[in-house]
Order: C-alpha cells, then sequence, then structure tokens
C-alpha cells in the first residue's frame, strides 16, 4: 500500500516513534486572540499527542481553545483528534465521537505536562506524568479526518477559531500507542501471602501476594464477608497488608482479596482466608474454651512454690529463743521443734 504524500513527510520526520517536535527547550507565547501556529504532522488513528502548557487563561467557550487540534473544518463527520481547554477543563477530541469531557482541570499560571494517548480503541490522559483519565471509543482508518495538527487554536466545521492563551513548549507528536493494557495484575486470581488471623480479640491482620503488572500501580481491596459485627472491607488501597479492627470477640470473621492496575483491569479474588477473634478464657485462639485452655492456664499462670532454701525445716517470725521452743508472746501459739534443730534468731 502507497504511502500518501502527508505519511511520506511524517516519515521523513520521525525519530523513533516520534514524527514532530516543537518548541523543545523553548516557549511559544500565544495571546489568546490571533497567534496560531501549524505543525505539518498529519491526524492518524493512533497517536500520543504531548505539550507543556502555561495557561493564563480559559474561558467558556461552547468548544475548545485548541492546544493542538485537527479537526477537519470542510466536513463536519470527520471529527479530528486533538486537545484544548473550555473553562480551565481538558477536552480530549476524538475520531467518530466528537468531544470527550474529561472532568480534569488545569490551574492558570503554572507549568502543565498534558499528554493525550488514542488508538482508536482506548484513550488516555495524562497530567505530569498521572493518569488522570481514560476510555474506550471505537473508530477505524475510515473515520481519520486528513488534516494536520494546528498549533495554539482550533477550528470549528463553521471555520470560527478559538484560541489558546499562555505559552507552550515541548510538543512531541508521536505515532504509537503502548501506554494502555487490558490484562489484569498477576497472580489471578489473587492470593494469599499470609492468611488472615488475629491479632487479639478485636483485630485480625492479613497480607495479599504482591501482585506484578506491566503498568505498575497496583491496588489491592481486601473485602470481608460474613457480616459479623465490626468486620470491615479495606477499600482500594496500595498497601497489600490488610488489617481490620474494632472487630467482636468470640466471632469467625471470612475475608477475600483481589488486585488491579491502573487501568481498572481487576484480577478474579481469592480464596476465603477464615480467622476467629479470642474470646475470654480462649487462650489458644481457636475460638473454642475447652480443656485446652485449661492446660495452657495451668501450664502459663499458676507455677509450684519451690523454697529458696531447701534444707529449711521450721521458720518464725515472731518471738524466738534459743533451744526447741519458739514462744508467741502475742496469740500464745507456741511452736516447737523436735529433731535437734536450733533456731538462728528471728527474722
Amino acid at each position: 500500500m502507497a504511502l500518501t504524500a502527508d505519511e511520506i513527510a511524517n516519515e521523513i520526520r520521525r525519530c523513533g516513534d516520534t514524527i514532530g517536535v516543537f518548541y523543545y527547550n523553548s516557549s511559544q507565547d500565544f495571546d489568546g486572540l490571533t497567534t496560531e501556529a501549524q505543525s505539518g504532522v498529519h491526524n492518524g488513528i493512533e497517536r500520543v499527542l504531548e505539550a507543556s502548557i502555561y495557561p493564563d487563561t480559559s474561558d467558556d467557550v461552547g468548544y475548545y481553545e485548541g492546544i493542538l487540534d485537527c479537526t477537519d473544518e470542510r466536513d463536519g463527520s470527520f471529527e479530528g483528534t486533538g486537545f484544548g481547554l473550555d473553562n480551565g477543563e481538558i477536552l480530549v477530541r476524538l475520531e467518530n465521537i466528537g468531544f470527550w469531557r474529561t472532568g480534569i482541570y488545569i490551574t492558570l499560571g503554572q507549568w502543565q505536562k498534558i499528554m493525550v494517548g488514542f488508538n482508536g480503541s482506548f484513550a488516555e490522559l495524562y497530567v505530569d506524568d498521572v493518569l488522570k483519565a481514560s476510555r474506550t471509543y471505537t473508530a477505524t482508518q475510515n473515520d481519520v479526518a486528513g488534516k494536520n495538527y494546528r498549533i495554539g487554536f482550533a477550528m470549528d466545521t463553521g471555520s470560527n477559531k478559538y484560541y489558546f492563551d499562555g505559552r507552550i513548549k515541548d510538543i512531541t507528536i508521536s505515532d504509537r500507542f503502548n501506554l494502555g493494557d487490558n490484562q489484569p495484575p498477576t497472580p489471578d486470581p489473587a492470593e494469599w501471602a499470609s492468611g488472615p488471623h488475629a491479632l487479639g480479640g478485636t483485630e485480625i491482620t492479613m497480607a495479599a501476594e504482591m501482585g506484578t503488572d506491566a503498568s505498575g500501580g497496583i491496588e489491592y481491596y481486601f473485602d470481608e464477608t460474613s457480616g459479623n459485627p465490626g468486620g470491615n472491607g479495606s477499600g482500594w488501597q496500595t498497601d497489600p497488608i490488610y488489617n481490620d479492627t474494632g472487630l467482636e470477640p468470640g466471632y469467625e470473621y471470612t475475608y477475600t482479596v483481589k488486585m488491579r492496575d491502573k487501568y481498572g483491569n481487576e484480577t478474579g479474588v481469592s480464596a476465603e482466608g477464615k480467622a476467629i477473634t479470642p474470646g475470654p478464657g480462649d487462650f489458644n485462639k481457636n475460638g473454642v474454651v475447652d480443656v485446652n485452655d485449661l492446660e495452657i492456664l495451668l501450664n502459663q499462670w499458676l507455677t509450684e512454690y519451690v523454697p529458696a532454701n531447701p534444707g529449711l525445716v521450721g521458720r518464725w517470725t515472731f518471738d524466738e529463743q534459743s533451744g526447741t521452743t519458739a514462744y508467741d508472746s502475742i496469740e500464745g501459739n507456741n511452736g516447737i521443734i523436735y529433731g535437734g534443730a536450733t533456731l538462728n534468731g528471728s527474722g
């Protein structure tokens, strides 16, 4: 299949996946009124558009103040692709659907790096290298608007122009979008590294096997399913360890865990893990008070008395005298030592 003239021009500019670079390490001021530029880089079904912006203002324009835009003003059936601002919100334009209102807002008077990637089925928005929004959509090569990217302004099908107000730098346009995926982390389903076990009468701890995923950003969700008093799930968290607190002694609690990556791809849930919070007298923490707990009580709590001096045969703490009789001068409870033992003074 022969390349078009625009595709040939893109290949001439290519450096790896990058087919266009503008204002590298320098910024261009766009006045929001008339300043505009052209990239000469053609639109495509798969692109990554990136620019650092310093917006001074952003108005409610009913369209978008274009940062990169290639809407085909000649034919309303071709939506084009690009991104810009409307009243501070980042709007992304995608083939076959038009505007995607991301719900993500920029900060005026501050540099921010915006990156949009799309491939005809999936689109993502990053701000300062953090994924902020993503969505699915459907477009084919037949839906692609045959236009080059404008810089600093957008144009609708009525040829009305909408200008960006601020500075733009470090624009890159690439034709390989490899950021998204639809595969969940592994292991799938999630597994236990250490199943639930009680730390006491009101707390249970557990740990998931740490997941791996090409995208990173793995989160864990621990769910408590018994419904017993005080049991709660964790919600999504980055820590693979969870402690459920505020439980009631003497109940069995049941947990599962699952994972997801930063694209929202979830694993299956793990096998159930169960733990019993010990109640009063449950010294071995198995949820049952029985003879085994009594044995622990006898072995650990009660100790046999062993005299400090095993050769001692008698001791008084009252009026000891020499000989074989110790006289109790208060109560009259005298003691007698047999066998010729000798009293060794008071003590």
